[in-house]
């Protein structure tokens, strides 16, 4: 948005595409130039100037939810905004339009709507596509003026004209299933093991980039206290069922019980002692 729209009055608007390459706009025609000279002329009435903008040097207007493309000398009607932005409860009532934030100098273009901010992208056939970037923000509450969105690090920049800058950044995570057949996928306790596994009191490993196994003592005997787990420094598994201890170093049992130990080294002894 411009904070002058409604103060500012012009005859058209001239949005530049490159030194050579620019369109001037009306409120009923738009017209492209090419070395200052005319190409193309075309009729769109009553739209507002301040709904044109470029993406990947082609001219787009947002008329409400409607997309219409201008470039290379054609109209194209890429009908109602596609994507994330369907699911807004405000799309769905068609009752309010979504404000358009263009970033010129960056080529990049986001349509905020009932507190969620979405990016546009080209379709082919001249519609454009939202994605989901922010969701309960109120960008007119916190007076936010410009936008900038970083897809390689999918972080995102609010500028504010009273409130500063706003920094977002999308945390990445991955969602991870057993894959065993009794498996609840309901996990208490949880405890890094190794690069990139997860091992529950199950006895279930979540693997990352391969399919996980199981521990098949942890999983005999841990059936009801799935709240208690801990790996210690030297990589051995700690685990207890109510008040008896499990521990064991890789696939080998080292305790079950109240201190019966396999080794009777006096880490593990204190190690026991400590926890129960």
């Amino acid at each position: 948005p411009n904070i002058y729209r409604n103060i500012l009055r012009f005859r058209s608007y001239r949005i530049d595409v490159d030194p050579t390459l620019y369109y001037t706009v009306t409120g009923s025609t738009v017209e492209a130039f090419h070395n200052k000279e005319k190409f193309f002329e075309t009729t769109i009435p009553g739209t507002d100037c301040w709904n044109y903008f470029l993406l990947e040097g082609q001219l787009y207007c947002l008329d409400g939810y409607d997309v219409t493309r201008i470039a290379d000398g054609k109209i194209s009607k890429g009908g109602p905004l596609r994507g994330d932005i369907q699911q807004n409860p405000a799309f769905r009532a068609g009752k309010v339009s979504p404000v358009l934030y263009w970033n010129w100098i960056t080529g990049s273009a986001v349509v905020y709507l009932g507190s969620s901010l979405y990016l546009l992208k080209p379709l082919p056939g001249g519609g454009l596509v939202t994605h989901l970037l922010l969701e309960n923000f109120d960008m007119d509450q916190n007076s936010i003026m410009s936008i900038y969105y970083d897809e390689t690090a999918r972080r995102l920049f609010l500028g504010s004209q009273t409130r500063g800058l706003f920094v977002f950044t999308r945390k990445q995570f991955y969602t991870l299933r057993s894959d065993q057949s009794d498996a609840d996928e309901v996990y208490y306790a949880q405890a890094a093991y190794g690069h990139d596994e997860v091992l529950t009191p199950q006895g279930d490993l979540l693997a990352l980039f391969r399919k996980g196994k199981r521990f098949p003592i942890i999983h005999a005997n841990i059936k009801t206290d799935r709240y208690s787990m801990l790996i210690d420094q030297q990589g051995n598994i700690w685990c207890k069922q109510r008040s008896v201890l499990l521990g064991m170093a890789g696939m080998e049992k080292l305790c079950w019980g109240n201190g019966n130990c396999q080794r009777k080294s006096p880490s593990y002894m204190s190690m026991i002692k400590a926890i129960c």
